[in-house]
């Protein structure tokens, strides 16, 4: 464990942005401390397995970074640092390949017994995935499940932000600096702030002043699925950062889930794909609980079937189910002229009885 004497010496060692996870775990694990390794001569640094070249750059910058400044402005703006095997540090995320030598926290890590669920979705999120959201995440939240995400636009956010509403706990990772200045997008800042104070926070393993990177958001990506049991895809193209958290999750031996999508959005080809490959299918919030081996909340188990208040609605009900229906199709089964379906459902909608899932289809809720 790296004490309070040493951990100015990790924080510089991150300072120098080519000194990855990879290769300070190499450092921690060959050296006594981080302070040793941070006087160390370069033949030292190359017999614990930094590259020539890294080792060469790093003892030339070394005496422009500073251990003691680096805590310093830690503290300045309002963040914790926390290394590897600290009794705080994440107890699943401490187990995949290569974990961060140090998180940099704005807010409260998660409690150990605290079950968590990663979620993951386009930037460019379609009115289904928002409602397969609003459907999944206050269920989840009441279930006693935090959120993990990355605090982007679109499903992210979105995730956060109805976490934050159900007086949940969610946590951000961040592919730069937990600055406010670094924070991106700037635009949940608020939001940022409103899940610190809810019990949450905002994390990255990137030092205060990074800024966002293009390389920066596949290995962040590593710590969102690995901070989680689970991780759910919720809308993804075919070539999404999304899938790249799915494909991490996998190799750190977690579960995948996707929300089916339409077969005529771009958007479902990952999740749909996903399926294919073996992910779990995400219908309710159910599924979720029963993979995560959580139990639904009590008033779950005895909700009473919606009763019909007229002989549309009886007829109506008789051929929904769980699985999303079109409105064309129910009119078809059910012998309804379809603009009655129609007011039907959305009488039924008001009620908590039936769930628009997009694209006009339906399923009982």
């Amino acid at each position: 464990m790296t004490d309070l004497t040493d951990l100015p010496y990790l924080l510089a060692f991150t300072r120098f942005h080519k000194f990855g996870a990879v290769h300070l775990g190499r450092i921690r694990d060959n050296f006594p401390s981080f302070a040793e390794a941070w006087r160390a001569p370069r033949d030292d640094l190359l017999r614990a397995g930094v590259h020539p070249n890294l080792a060469s750059e790093f003892v030339a910058v070394r005496p422009t970074i500073s251990p003691d400044a680096e805590a310093q402005r830690v503290a300045e703006h309002g963040l914790e640092a926390v290394p590897f095997g600290d009794e705080r540090y994440p107890v699943l995320l401490s187990e995949i390949h290569d974990p961060p030598a140090v998180l940099f926290v704005r807010g409260s890590l998660p409690k150990p017994h605290e079950t968590l669920l990663s979620i993951v979705g386009s930037r460019d999120m379609s009115p289904y995935g928002e409602r397969a959201l609003e459907e999944l995440v206050p269920e989840l939240i009441r279930a006693g499940v935090g959120i993990v995400s990355g605090l982007a636009i679109g499903v992210d956010g979105r995730a956060h932000h109805l976490a934050v509403e159900k007086a949940g706990h969610t946590w951000g990772v961040l592919p730069g600096g937990c600055d406010w200045d670094s924070l991106s997008p700037s635009r949940h800042r608020h939001l940022a702030g409103r899940m610190v104070m809810g019990g949450g926070g905002i994390m990255s393993e990137f030092p205060i002043g990074t800024p966002s990177l293009k390389n920066h958001f596949p290995v962040r990506n590593r710590i969102i699925s690995g901070m989680a049991r689970a991780t759910l895809v919720v809308e993804a193209a075919e070539k999404s950062g999304s899938l790249i958290t799915a494909r991490s999750a996998l190799d750190q031996n977690r579960e995948v889930l996707a929300v089916p999508g339409p077969i005529t959005s771009p958007l479902s080809l990952g999740p749909n794909r996903l399926i294919r490959q073996g992910a779990h299918a995400v219908t309710c919030a159910k599924d979720i609980l029963e993979v995560l081996n959580v139990e639904p909340p009590e008033d779950d188990t005895i909700r009473k079937p919606l009763e019909p208040q007229n002989a549309t609605e009886a007829t109506l009900l008789a051929h929904l189910t769980r699985e999303p229906k079109h409105v064309d199709d129910l009119a078809r089964e059910s012998s309804l002229p379809t603009p009655l379906v129609l007011s039907t459902l959305t009488a039924l909608e008001l009620r908590d009885g039936v769930v628009e899932v997009g694209g006009n289809r339906y399923r009982r809720k």
